[in-house]
């Protein structure tokens, strides 16, 4: 059996990724998969078909069941919602069952989270992986790319961009899975524009769905599909007589999409009582300040910077000829769209990961104008090509030694600079000076639009003086804060007896205002994001941690917050929070020496 030189490119990028895996020992370490943001994305699978409690009913420990950990959001109800949405999930599924039977069978702890579980979902990622190189392979047929400049184009996005990382090191976070969905959604675009049938309708409208149901701002793709083929403004008045003609199968498209979201409406309505509900709770996009520039050239994260093999698609994109001329319109206002929304959520960096990973997703697209850039170099002089492919093979290797760093904590997950970036360059060991030489994040400054750069605002030498107090509540009982979640947030409690959680130490700083410490040792904090919620959560001390004492009758005292709001007690939940500018009971303390 003869394989083509493209193919022969798909097996390489699958058996280097296999490769990582098993040179980091990522299949022994089933803590090493199932963590960060995949315990959000994966806990719908055990929570439903393991333990029947997708609502959070039951109290779980970490290592109650073989390791399990459950991370849900709440609603201001205090009901648990699972933060993100059901796609990934559905893609996990089949790879889930499977790990299921084998932990029923072979005497593994059939709890969602043994070995059989987290190797499934490993190799989950490596078949999306080669499924959308596959279907991304087709699509570039389509064009008429020759098979070598196929395979080429497979090789630098699978071996010289930051796709290698999240099929191997990084797996199973979404975006190779979105990689997969985007390239098969394409050459479907492709197929529907050249025969609009049922079939291809339904996966055009299936894949959108699903694509959109696991991360809701790669909806956009819906452009490359009105747009597909548009090169002037009299394509746009045959598309619409086209789009009047098949109306049907248009409806068909919006109905399969639509389908893909009923269990997440239904889920919802199980956790929240609601069919929408906006999980993420105080984190948002601020499209009024998108940071373009410092996502796609900054040393925290560039694209560009962390990702250089992707400017020769960039380039590319003022390449392409003949059919693919009449993508460009499509192309160009995608990216432009991509980066625009991308680049406008708070957490523009993205937080632990290597490179900008939320551009993966669209790696799909950007293989179209890479292909042309291959195809511009290797019908040009010897010399562009030689510099061309030297160029290529170092961002290769710089690729690959730097997920090699990321893996082995050399390069930062979130806090790289510029001197940080430098200082590291060829480094293969982690010392601690890399460390200290990295940004520290504020992801609460982060979350009101600002940099969120860490500046701390007050050495801990400032206190002049420690008191241990109980704080009471005029309106409620004495303050405490809930330990359970490991949430800390404050309440007041209409215990007789103060006890430990009810015991707190007030700090007084030279300047007059306070801090104030549970004996959990963490400082109260006023979650200005957060609509001033207060929780007894912050390791340091900066503005968010200091507040004023007013001086009341009787020896009471108002508290005020650092957003100039008062503490106030809500009279239902008990929940403290800095949003009042009155002073009433619910706005009345009193400090109490033991």
């Amino acid at each position: 059996m003869k394989f083509s030189l493209s193919s022969i490119a798909i097996w390489i990028i699958v058996l280097a990724c296999l490769t990582i895996n098993f040179s980091i020992g990522k299949f022994e370490k089933p803590k090493d998969v199932i963590k960060d943001d995949v315990v959000i994305y994966y806990q719908y699978l055990p929570l439903i078909f393991i333990y029947n409690d997708i609502k959070f009913e039951k109290k779980y420990g970490e290592g109650s069941t073989k390791d399990c950990i459950f991370w849900p959001m709440y609603t201001p109800e205090w009901k648990s919602v699972i933060k993100m949405t059901t796609g990934l999930a559905i893609l996990y599924s089949p790879f889930f069952f499977i790990a299921h039977s084998i932990a029923l069978l072979f005497d593994y702890n059939a709890d969602g989270y043994s070995q059989p579980y987290t190797t499934m979902l490993l190799i989950s990622t490596i078949f999306y992986l080669a499924l959308g190189l596959y279907f991304l392979k087709k699509t570039l047929n389509h064009y008429l790319f020759s098979d070598t400049i196929i395979a080429i184009t497979i090789l630098l996005l699978g071996l010289g961009t930051n796709l290698l990382c999240y099929a191997s090191q990084s797996a199973p976070m979404p975006h190779v899975y979105l990689f997969c969905l985007i390239s098969i959604f394409f050459y479907y675009t492709i197929k529907w524009y050249q025969s609009p049938t049922i079939k291809n309708s339904l996966i055009v409208g299936f894949t959108t769905g699903l694509t959109t149901l696991t991360r809701p701002s790669d909806g956009i793709i819906i452009i490359l599909f009105i747009l597909y083929g548009i090169s002037n403004f009299a394509d746009i008045k045959t598309r619409i007589i086209l789009f009047r003609k098949k109306f049907f199968f248009l409806l068909l498209i919006i109905v399969s999409a639509f389908l893909v979201f009923v269990p997440q409406f239904v889920y919802w309505k199980i956790a929240t009582g609601h069919f929408f509900y906006y999980s993420y709770n105080d984190e948002r996009f601020f499209f009024n300040q998108p940071r373009i520039i410092e996502g796609l050239f900054s040393f925290r994260k560039g694209w560009f910077v962390y990702t250089p093999m992707m400017l020769f698609a960039f380039a590319g994109m003022f390449l392409m000829t003949n059919e693919l001329k009449k993508l460009r319109s499509a192309i160009w206002l995608f990216t432009f769209v991509n980066f625009y929304i991308i680049f406008s959520w708070w957490c523009w960096w993205y937080g632990g990961s290597f490179g900008l990973r939320s551009m993966i997703d669209s790696y799909a697209i950007m293989a179209l104008p890479l292909a042309s850039t291959l195809s511009y170099i290797n019908t040009n002089k010897k010399i562009l090509k030689i510099g061309f492919y030297s160029t290529a093979i170092f961002f290769i290797w710089l690729n690959i030694f730097q997920t090699y760093q990321f893996e082995n904590k050399v390069m930062h997950y979130d806090g790289l600079n510029r001197k940080l970036y430098f200082k590291i360059f060829g480094k293969t060991k982690w010392k601690p000076e890399y460390d200290e030489a990295a940004t520290s994040i504020d992801a609460r400054e982060a979350k009101l639009g600002r940099n969120g750069i860490y500046e701390p605002a007050f050495p801990s030498a400032s206190f002049v003086s420690e008191d241990t107090v109980f704080i009471r509540s005029l309106s409620g009982g004495f303050l405490t804060f809930d330990s359970t979640e490991k949430k800390f947030g404050l309440f007041s409690t209409n215990v007789e007896l103060p006890g430990e959680n009810e015991t707190f130490i007030l700090k007084k700083l030279h300047n007059g205002q306070y801090a104030i410490t549970g004996t959990n040792k963490l400082y109260v904090s006023a979650n200005l994001a957060k609509n001033g919620e207060i929780s007894a959560s912050e390791r340091e001390m900066r503005l968010w941690e200091t507040f004023t004492l007013i001086d009341l009758p009787n020896e009471f005292f108002a508290i005020k917050a650092a957003n100039g709001k008062y503490i106030s007690t809500d009279k239902n939940s008990l929940q403290l929070s800095a949003k009042s500018d009155v002073i009433s009971d619910s706005e009345t303390f009193e400090i109490i020496k033991p």
